[in-house]
């Protein structure tokens, strides 16, 4: 069974450190647009046909408007109430 250190040393170092060495080299303002962009280069030449999944940078989700609770009610609520009389304590 492959350790975790061969792993990286094998499958993981060839990959990264050319990225990070042209990372450096170029000093992108947005470094993971530009990793994802080599990335993709890296696995789909020109040339040659389509990766099966090529990366995509996330498109950002627009988040829903939340609205308080207290803005979807339809009635009034019932006033508080309040104690007039001291408490007794049996």
């Amino acid at each position: 069974m492959e350790t975790a250190k061969d792993y990286l040393k094998t499958k993981v170092d060839p990959v990264v450190e050319p990225l990070m060495i042209d990372l450096l080299a170029n000093k992108p303002a947005d470094p993971v647009g530009f990793m994802l962009s080599w990335l993709n280069k890296k696995i789909n030449p020109a040339g040659s046909a389509p990766h099966h999944s090529p990366l995509k940078a996330k498109k950002p989700v627009a988040q829903p408007k939340v609205t308080p609770l207290y803005l979807h009610r339809t009635r009034a609520a019932p006033p508080l109430r309040t104690r007039t009389s001291p408490m007794r304590f049996a």
